[in-house]
């Protein structure tokens, strides 16, 4: 069951309270508290060359398959996910085929890893109008597959079809998961490796509690997932969504492979939120007695974890916009020796 509404802002009240250390005005950890070492500058990696990606707006770094990263693009393309290696070259195209099955404005993929085949999710949650409701606009939605066998040494470019892509359409709903909620723009997806459950959050900043900056943090459980019918979102935390001065929430997130940390990002800050053993993601995100710590971002609209070829994280991975066609790929590395 999510946290009731008291609990929400009893946990946002005291995550706020703590957050008194700021650093250039963005929430950062408490003195004392156990921030990973990580460069404070974003360092261009290569280009994803032969790519043709005009509106890239979500990348994962796959865990199965090291050095091969999944991208995709937002409205206005097909339903098309690339892979391609950390030295930008373009692996593979795939289009992806199923029931009712379109690119209304995919925004974010994320990876459920799993024993066996990991899963694939693209989050057809982009909303800038606020009309996805089923009536002027189709409702968001997911679309989850196994995760296609690549390697990085793949030559020359591979173009196949995924089919059997399964739909899950929802909607958004309140913390009792009794209301349906206005519709509203997201841009962020990730998938709980502990729970296997699939976390939304909404690029519009709230006003909670008198503060403002807060992002709505929504969850839908593995096990109730269904295709045919509406799904429900369910809203279970307020994280920090903006600093001062910065007035657009939430563009992408992450999950690293463990669960022990979930990073997200506006165009200008990057959060990083601890998650304790035992700890869920709504408690991570909305109850950590301390701050988030900072991460140095880019201006892209997509982030993932990124894993050297024996799985340590190394750091982060981004992607921005080209209208040129092949954006550069971006990246903040991680100190080793750091936990």
């Amino acid at each position: 069951m999510p946290p009731k509404r008291s609990s929400i802002r009893a946990g946002r009240a005291l995550a706020l309270a703590l957050a008194v250390v700021t650093l250039n005005g963005v929430p950062a950890r408490t003195a004392g508290s156990d921030c990973p070492k990580l460069d404070g500058d974003v360092v261009f990696v290569d280009t994803l060359w032969n790519a043709d990606l005009d509106e890239t707006s979500g990348i994962q770094a796959s865990q199965d398959h090291p050095g091969v990263m999944w991208v995709i693009e937002d409205s206005g393309n097909g339903p098309w996910m690339h892979a391609y290696s950390t030295d930008g070259r373009r692996l593979a195209t795939y289009q992806l085929t199923g029931p009712d099955l379109r690119n209304v404005d995919w925004e974010a993929i994320g990876l459920d890893h799993r024993d066996g085949a990991d899963l694939l999710y693209i989050g057809d949650v982009g909303d800038n109008r606020a009309t996805r409701d089923g009536v002027e606009r189709p409702v968001p939605a997911l679309y989850r597959f196994p995760e296609p066998s690549v390697e990085p040494t793949q030559s020359p470019p591979l173009d196949a079809t995924v089919t059997g892509v399964e739909k899950f359409a929802f909607r958004y709903f309140d913390e009792q998961d009794r209301w349906k909620l206005n519709p509203s723009d997201a841009e962020s997806l990730f998938v709980d490796p502990r729970t296997h459950n699939v976390f939304i959050v909404q690029k519009d900043l709230k006003r909670v509690d008198g503060t403002n900056k807060v992002a709505r943090a929504f969850e839908l459980k593995d096990q109730d997932l269904a295709g045919g019918r509406l799904n429900h979102a369910v809203h279970v935390a307020d994280p920090v969504g903006a600093g001062d001065g910065v007035g657009t929430g939430p563009v992408a997130g992450d999950i690293i492979s463990d669960g022990r940390w979930i990073v997200m990002k506006n165009y200008q800050e990057g959060f990083l939120w601890p998650r304790a053993k035992g700890q869920t993601v709504a408690q991570a995100l909305n109850a950590t007695p301390v701050a988030p710590c900072h991460v140095t971002v880019d201006g892209a609209e997509a982030i993932t974890f990124g894993y050297s070829p024996d799985g340590v994280w190394t750091g982060f991975l981004s992607v921005r916009e080209s209208k040129k066609g092949n954006p550069p790929l971006h990246e903040v590395s991680r100190a080793f020796a750091s936990a």
